[in-house]
């Protein structure tokens, strides 16, 4: 009767420890800076859908490779993947080229994809740009990467673009203008009001008051100089360049004046000291 007391005893004193490890093991604390994934079924669901994909002819070593590195995009990695390869599926591209660039938004966030996904309808499905299909997928993933800032970038892009291309303004390739106004919204974050009418009066400073030192080519890279250094810069630049100039002033010829306008804009921004 006794050992019978002390094995119930013994029971009840460990019992509540076994649960709570119990309960432990099946909720594992994660660390604050790090996310839990179901790996396993970004796997397991990756493995099916390549394989009922039959135009893909994916052998199996490749249904495995493309399904470990989406596993890696942690949760919801498929769905990201899917909502791109489909997209760019109807792009007419290579299908084994489209997987490729897909998987690479497997690791993004769903709002990096959603927005990358609006921006290519527009840039490229649309044909409202006349941009080739890399390009296309160039641009509208560099202006994702911002997505609470797409919008606003994508309307900079816009104006910039058309005033690139236009026949009656510069004129340039489709290509070039692209290039030059991906180039130009790095700066982007520095214009809370858009970078385009800071580049236009700038633009249109460097041609018409400095006109004769400067080819449509060197205008456009001191227009990127110039914005580079933030949204007072411009202005700086402009009285920099006029007191320079000026009789009353530097009295120094258009090059030199353009130098130094140049040096005076570019320290129109500086980090905040600690």
């Amino acid at each position: 009767m006794k050992l019978w007391h002390w094995l119930l005893t013994l029971l009840l004193s460990v019992s509540p420890r076994l649960g709570l490890a119990a309960a432990q093991q099946e909720s594992p604390k994660i660390p604050d800076n790090y996310v839990a994934c179901k790996s396993a079924d970004e796997f397991e669901q990756s493995v099916e859908y390549f394989r009922s994909e039959k135009t893909l002819e994916l052998n199996d070593s490749q249904v495995v490779k493309w399904s470990l590195t989406i596993s890696r995009g942690c949760t919801g990695a498929l769905k990201r993947f899917k909502q791109i390869y489909e997209l760019l599926n109807k792009s007419g591209v290579d299908l084994r080229k489209c997987v490729e660039m897909a998987a690479s938004f497997s690791k993004k966030s769903d709002e990096q994809t959603k927005s990358f996904a609006g921006l290519f309808k527009t840039f490229f499905l649309e044909n409202y740009f006349d941009l080739d299909f890399m390009t296309a997928f160039e641009v509208s993933e560099k202006l994702s990467q911002n997505p609470a800032k797409s919008e606003y970038a994508r309307k900079d892009f816009e104006k910039l673009y058309k005033f690139c291309t236009d026949q009656n303004k510069l004129g340039l390739p489709f290509k070039n203008c692209a290039q030059y106004s991906l180039g130009l919204l790095k700066h982007y974050d520095l214009f809370p009001e858009g970078i385009y009418p800071a580049f236009e009066l700038t633009y249109f400073f460097l041609t018409n008051q400095a006109g004769a030192v400067l080819s449509v080519k060197e205008a456009l890279e001191t227009t990127s100089e110039v914005l580079a250094a933030g949204p007072l810069a411009p202005e700086n630049f402009k009285r920099a360049f006029n007191y320079s100039v000026s009789k009353k002033g530097l009295d120094t010829s258009m090059k030199q004046s353009m130098r130094i306008a140049l040096e005076v804009a570019k320290a129109s921004l500086k980090e905040k000291t600690p």
